[in-house]
């Protein structure tokens, strides 16, 4: 390939993940750093303005159904639903409240989280079909490795928000998640050795990797100086390439210092899950110290209550904030739907109807925030 091919190719790439994220307005970087003994899964989440959001403590036991879905929107009344009890427990991290979550880690150290894409879907089946977020609670509630993920990838058909995923495991196994119209493409960890996603489809990173030369000088550092998908991922995979080269253990200041490589000027939260010893540390731009919960000290016995904590408090202290989780209440998670649905959508957005009489945004909302009962 000529030189002139090759700038034009990485042009392109480049200029491809630019709109995908200016078409989706969230963009997010995720990874897995890790060892023999432990593992790591980070994720950033970047916008341009401020996104609520809330922590979830799920027990184990609790009775779910999907809520059907098309788009960007639930279509109540329509099409078939799946019913099912979780069996593992998990902390979840939401802006669209309870059981619609864009990462999380279970008990049995299962972590998923999601990446803004131009996802296609596969044409209605008898599949019940939801949405990206339900999608991943299903995986945390039912499966403890990547492996039975895999397994079990099409028992619901995704029909949402655009999203591709990466899920890992405590094992150190990780996988890429890609829909299309044709279906549903996994991408698992012995095709590539660099576990990091971004705003572009896999394969194309995976093209974008092989066409830069890492030990290359000013033109990669150049390539890697943006905020887009491509720098970010460049970012991430030259740490891992120089991280590798250290014997020393890893441990969750390497996630933090990955985490500082790939974080952009609006980067709203960032999340280091701990898969090895079950922990999850988070900050937010609004709230710097980090704060940790320990799934090891907290009840997912069957029958526990569902707990929650705004994702930007308590400003008081590091570390441990199991204190501060409160009891779930429909008025809580309604308000946490109806902050997120008016700072993405905005005040006036108009619902494009499903049906002759459409949805408002207030039915939406009530939709969303009382499906979990």
């Amino acid at each position: 390939m000529s030189v002139k091919h090759r700038l034009f190719k990485l042009f392109m790439l480049v200029l491809v993940a630019w709109l995908a994220a200016a078409s989706s307005g969230i963009a997010c970087t995720l990874f897995v750093i890790n060892d023999d003994s432990t593992v790591f899964f980070g994720r950033t989440l970047d916008w341009e303005h401020p996104l609520p959001g809330a922590v979830f403590v799920n027990p184990r036991g609790l009775v779910k159904t999907s809520l059907p879905w098309h788009g960007a929107w639930p279509v109540a009344g329509e099409g078939t639903t799946k019913l099912w009890a979780s069996v593992y427990g998990s902390v979840t991290f939401s802006a669209y409240g309870r059981d619609f979550v864009a990462s999380g880690m279970n008990e049995a150290g299962l972590v998923i989280a999601e990446a803004s894409w131009m996802a296609d879907y596969a044409p209605a089946d008898n599949r019940p079909a939801v949405s990206c977020a339900q999608w991943m609670q299903y995986q945390l509630d039912n499966f403890a490795t990547v492996k039975d993920v895999v397994s079990h990838v099409d028992d619901l058909r995704l029909d949402g928000e655009g999203w591709h995923f990466m899920v890992a495991d405590a094992s150190g196994a990780f996988a890429v998640v890609e829909s299309s119209s044709e279906g549903t493409e996994v991408l698992q960890s012995s095709v590539s050795k660099y576990p990091v996603l971004t705003n572009a489809g896999v394969w194309q990173l995976l093209e974008f990797q092989a066409m830069i030369d890492p030990s290359s000088g000013s033109y990669s550092a150049n390539m890697a100086a943006g905020e887009d998908s491509y720098a970010r991922y460049l970012r991430g995979i030259w740490y891992l390439r120089e991280r590798r080269k250290d014997t020393a253990p890893v441990t969750s200041e390497d996630a933090w210092q990955m985490m500082d490589s790939v974080r952009v000027s609006d980067t709203r939260r960032e999340i280091v899950f701990d898969a090895t010893n079950r922990t999850v540390t988070w900050v937010t731009d609004s709230n710097r110290i980090r704060r940790t919960l320990y799934l090891a000290d907290l009840s997912f016995e069957a029958k526990s209550p569902v707990l929650i904590v705004d994702v930007d408090a308590p400003n008081a202290n590091a570390g441990d904030v199991a204190w501060a989780l409160q009891p779930y209440s429909l008025a809580v998670n309604r308000q946490l739907v109806q902050s997120a649905m008016r700072a993405i959508h905005g005040d006036d957005v108009r619902i494009e109807p499903t049906d002759p009489s459409g949805f408002t945004l207030e039915q939406v909302v009530e939709l969303i925030a009382t499906h979990p009962r």
